[in-house]
């Protein structure tokens, strides 16, 4: 991967002194993303990066990217107002399913929202005056190969050009369309991408107020190609310079990741609770639950904090009482005993934000690892070693 990070060689060698169990994000590799990211998409013209908050709505983290120059999107009121209270700025949103109270916080955070259905948009301006209202329109793609990340016409979210066409007729609505969001899953290479930006080009035309197109996220799959990424971007900046010939003004480009932007920078931190050989496996309990933090992480153990050199085979299961609560079959590294601790990776995304509280196991501390520090997010002030092991 073009934006494949290293592991702080701290955390490799050094048992974090803080309480286990933890999620720590590595403050670097956020930075280093961030860069990468904007200067992957350097030459598309008015390009935009964001944050998919669904991804992860820790405030300290949000912050951080709002410091960066990085936008969001939202999909829910409670993912506005921890962008809004970040100072994220711009953010975009499209959601299945908002109240009209809802709709209409977001609009009073000057937020151009993007309507998912026809339905959705004859409840809300049922119930609007606002004629002249400025929308966007989450649209599905046709001609899209699907499978089980990819979603295009059959996708069970957005609207088909020719449906809102007809809806804008018969409503009599004076309605300006002034954005398009298309996301699709996962964009798996250049070859799914021109299919979306020749899309784009050819149903321009039918909107010639829109200022902004949203490319959405599901990026991760993509960035494992680093030459699929180069064509992607290059293919994005093509259409979008004859697009904006076309239109005769710049219209602004959306990137919007979620599991790539973060996803990588953290770190589960989990100490083992019990260790028992079966065969020629041992059966490792750790103090925190897969089951109930990892359905869309699939962990690695990247370091083991333990005296022991012998080298065996292990299967780590969560602290449920379910029988699938695994983390990791079949993992060969440095014999743990109870006592012992273990850090996995990626738990940067989709993973605080997703968690279930089987037993009513709280979702981990979480910490920003900078400087060879350990800050508890959201605390203002850092604290070293000595200091968290005084607590």
């Amino acid at each position: 991967m073009s934006i494949l990070p290293k592991a702080p060689t701290h955390l490799l060698t050094h048992k974090p002194s803080i309480p286990s169990p933890a999620i720590i994000y590595d403050y670097d590799t956020i930075i280093r993303t961030v860069k990468q990211l904007k200067q992957d998409i350097e030459g598309i013209p008015n390009a935009i990066l964001c944050f998919s908050v669904k991804a992860n709505r820790n405030d300290y983290l949000l912050a951080q990217l709002a410091s960066l120059g990085v936008g969001a999107d939202v999909a829910s009121v409670y993912e506005l107002r921890a962008a809004h209270k970040a100072q994220m700025s711009p953010i975009y949103s499209t959601s299945p399913a908002l109240t009209l109270e809802e709709l209409d916080e977001m609009i009073s955070h000057n937020i151009i929202f993007d309507f998912n259905s026809i339905s959705q948009l004859t409840s809300y301006f049922e119930q609007t005056i606002d004629d002249r209202q400025a929308i966007g329109l989450r649209i599905k793609i046709p001609h899209l190969f699907e499978d089980d990340i990819v979603f295009g016409e059959n996708s069970r979210f957005g609207i088909r050009v020719n449906e809102y066409m007809d809806w804008a007729e018969v409503s009599g609505r004076d309605v300006v369309v002034k954005q398009l969001h298309l996301h699709v899953g996962e964009i798996k290479n250049a070859s799914s991408m021109e299919v979306i930006m020749r899309y784009i080009e050819e149903i321009i035309h039918h909107f010639p107020a829109v200022n902004t197109v949203n490319l959405g996220g599901g990026l991760t799959y993509l960035y494992s190609n680093e030459k699929e990424v180069k064509k992607t971007w290059q293919i994005v900046s093509q259409v979008m310079k004859r697009i904006n010939r076309q239109m005769n003004r710049e219209i602004k480009v959306v990137i919007e990741p979620g599991m790539l932007m973060l996803a990588l920078s953290g770190y589960l931190y989990s100490t083992v609770c019990s260790s028992d050989l079966d065969g020629d496996v041992r059966t490792i309990t750790l103090n925190s639950s897969a089951w109930n933090l990892t359905e869309w992480a699939y962990p690695e153990v990247i370091a083991c904090y333990t005296a022991n050199t012998d080298k065996e085979r292990h299967n780590l299961y969560g602290n449920t009482c379910y029988e699938n609560d695994v983390f990791i079959r079949s993992s060969m590294n440095n014999r743990l005993d109870v006592g012992d601790a273990v850090l996995l990776t990626p738990v940067g995304a989709y993973v605080s934000s997703m968690a279930r509280t089987l037993h009513g196991y709280p979702v981990p501390d979480e910490w920003i690892f900078k400087d060879d520090t350990f800050i508890k997010a959201g605390d203002q002030h850092g604290k070293n070693s000595e200091e968290v092991l005084s607590m």
